[in-house]
């Protein structure tokens, strides 16, 4: 990514995060200015960190360099409560008044179907890179069924903002679940100052294809799900009270042995009757079968979308097995439910504590596929069909409905860091 690009990028970012908190009384001490830039670069190391620009440098966890002396000089040029901060910096004529700022925004609301929560990280993450090919800011404004904010916070990329701060700008609604295109303009005319585009589209190959001179490099030189593992990492992080959730449910009981997980999509159900059928639920036992075969358990944990499912993991593993107990609902078929909230964070706390699991088996489920992508350890995952369990891979060939033919594996159990990992070798 070129200096110029970094900067765009870091004055955008930046601005952001501080109008949207603003100064409420009075403005902070000289002496807090510099707090401000050190925590914004601990916060947001990828805004700090230019690539491929010589003029910056860290030393001893502070940022040095011309973008953090004009935001100093910015600051403390401001003396007025309540004022809104104009951030200029000069990178090859790059404008730094945020009243020219274009914005791209992710929109999940009310108003339009926006998918499950795969079908949603999907469009968010290509979303993130359609932000890089036309060089706008990113926002993400997901309300429904409610407010994202609440479980998930920005990590390395702030994409959180107040929409009341575009309000006297021109904008436009796209909507394209299922489908739609990658060009956002139309008959040449220009594109409105802040484009909102409701998706759950998987575009990363078609934009990387098409806008490879403003992709990063990382961006062309990674796979599919590689990139999409990437950017989900930059965006998102739990909030404190999520990742307490899930610490408390993962962490309790025995600290020695393997953390075997399960996603079980059935589908059509009391749970959900709006949904169309998955999986037969009397074919459950050969799941359990196979997870009570691994050696060194100290934890079962089961997603699913059925309570039936629950009772029946409950029953057979009883004291070693949890789950997050919430309410089960589809987030975007049943999201006028009063407890649709409440269902959200299950779905969400669901796929993290997959992600955290030494031995994870999903389902033929989105939810699951990109589970499986942010698996802290990329090992040990396999696929439950309804018959048989098989191993598999996000970073194979990304056909993920297709099953590998031969299932006889070799199993080695290695020891690292003071934990057993018991590692599959497929034989074919």
């Amino acid at each position: 990514m070129s200096s110029n690009h970094e900067f765009h990028h870091f004055k955008q970012n930046f601005h952001w995060r501080v109008v949207s908190k603003s100064f409420q009384g009075q403005p902070p001490k000289p002496s807090q200015y510099e707090n401000l830039i050190s925590n914004s670069s601990n916060k947001f190391p990828f805004l700090f960190n230019l690539e491929d620009s010589s003029t910056s440098t860290s030393s001893g966890g502070k940022v040095t360099s011309s973008v953090t002396r004009a935001v100093l000089n910015v600051l403390k040029s401001s003396t007025r409560a309540n004022s809104t901060l104009k951030l200029n910096i000069s990178a090859n004529n790059v404008d730094g008044d945020p009243g020219n700022q274009k914005y791209l925004v992710y929109l999940c609301d009310d108003t339009a179907w926006c998918g499950g929560w795969g079908d949603r990280q999907r469009g968010l993450v290509s979303l993130y890179l359609l932000s890089l090919a036309y060089n706008r800011t990113y926002g993400i404004l997901m309300t429904s069924p409610c407010d994202l904010a609440q479980f998930y916070q920005p990590n390395k990329i702030f994409w959180s903002f107040d929409p009341h701060l575009l309000k006297n700008k021109t904008s436009k609604v796209i909507y394209a679940v299922d489908s739609g295109s990658l060009k956002l303009d139309s008959k040449g005319k220009p594109l409105e100052d802040v484009v909102y585009i409701q998706t759950n589209m998987d575009m990363v190959p078609a934009i990387r294809k098409h806008f490879r001179s403003q992709m990063p490099k990382w961006v062309l030189q990674k796979s599919r799900p590689a990139i999409f593992r990437e950017v989900w990492q930059r965006l998102m992080k739990p909030t404190p009270r999520l990742q307490k959730r899930l610490d408390d449910l993962l962490l309790s009981g025995k600290d020695t042995g393997k953390l075997v997980c399960a996603h079980v999509r059935i589908g059509y159900s009391k749970n959900l009757p709006n949904d169309p059928p998955r999986m037969d639920i009397a074919s459950i036992d050969i799941l359990w079968n196979f997870m009570e075969n691994i050696q060194n358990v100290r934890k079962y944990f089961v997603a699913t979308d059925n309570d039936d499912v629950r009772i029946s993991a409950r029953g057979r593993f009883g004291d070693l097995y949890v789950d997050t107990g919430g309410t089960i609902l589809h987030i975007d078929r049943q999201r006028n439910r009063n407890e649709s909230c409440v269902g959200f964070e299950t779905a969400i706390l669901d796929q993290l504590a997959l992600t955290k699991c030494d031995i994870l088996i999903i389902s033929a489920s989105n939810f699951s596929i990109r589970g499986s992508m942010l698996k802290t350890v990329l090992k040990n995952i396999y696929q439950f069909d309804g018959t048989l369990i098989k191993p598999f891979s996000p970073f194979s060939r990304f056909r993920h409905r297709r099953h590998v033919e031969n299932s006889t594996t070799h199993s080695y159990e290695i020891t690292v860091d003071n934990r057993n990992i018991e590692v599959y070798v497929l034989k074919i």
